[in-house]
């Protein structure tokens, strides 16, 4: 179940100055088995899950220029208990991925704080392109339960959660440039960071890159043309 409310409210005479907001509430209740719900426990355990997602952003718009200054919290519950009969940790029902947690591709929205800023600037009517825009973007990753774990936005575990270790997964930041050139062509290119936390640097894996902690952060570039016909 959930609910969601949203609004917009002009600051001048033309709206060219305005507030918008979302917040969002999401819980999950029933009943459900070990083999479906990914976690150690029982065939037919409680299930008792809880997300939300805030937004606030003001709009400035002056002629051609459009600018967008937001600030985003996300929160999915973590699980108190892993091994015992009540599901906690928020399910979420897709893997959103980078659309709301980080172009990086590091963080799933369970057990998750998610504290993000925004800028976005749009530039419209240029002579030799329809629009520019410019986003940047940070967030700041924390675990909500000590003894959840770090996930995927898949859903899988990352790495298992202890009260041993710090709640601090990290941070990133986030550039993306597009630009249409017309109504049949565009291009973007971005650039993601993630720089990794102390959870990170105190779960070592012995596996993979970053597995002796000595650099875990991680960077994702790309590039891409879209072609319209």
């Amino acid at each position: 179940a959930s609910l969601r409310w949203n609004g917009w409210f002009g600051l001048n005479s033309d709206e060219s100055l305005a507030i918008s907001y979302t917040a969002e509430g999401i819980a999950q209740f029933g009943t459900a088995d070990s083999a479906y719900w990914g976690t150690p426990g029982k065939d037919d355990a409680n299930v008792k899950a809880f997300a939300a997602a805030v937004t606030v952003d003001l709009h400035v718009q002056l002629g051609n220029h459009a600018l967008r200054f937001g600030l985003e919290w996300d929160y999915a519950s973590g699980d108190s208990d892993p091994t015992d009969n009540d599901f906690q940790t928020f399910r979420s029902p897709f893997p959103f991925g980078h659309k709301y947690h980080g172009f990086a591709d590091q963080i799933g929205w369970r057990n998750l704080h998610d504290f993000s800023a925004v800028v976005n600037w749009t530039w419209k009517g240029l002579d030799w392109i329809d629009a520019l825009s410019v986003l940047l973007q940070g967030h700041a990753f924390q675990r909500e339960n000590d003894d959840d774990a770090w996930y995927s936005p898949a859903g899988t575990v990352i790495r298992s959660g202890s009260p041993a270790v710090s709640d601090e997964l990290g941070y990133e930041a986030d550039l993306v440039v597009n630009l249409n050139v017309n109504r049949w062509v565009a291009f973007q290119v971005g650039w993601a960071h993630f720089f990794a936390g102390r959870f990170v640097s105190q779960t070592a894996t012995g596996v993979g890159p970053g597995s002796d902690n000595e650099d875990s952060d991680m960077d994702f570039a790309w590039a891409q043309l879209t072609l319209k016909f």
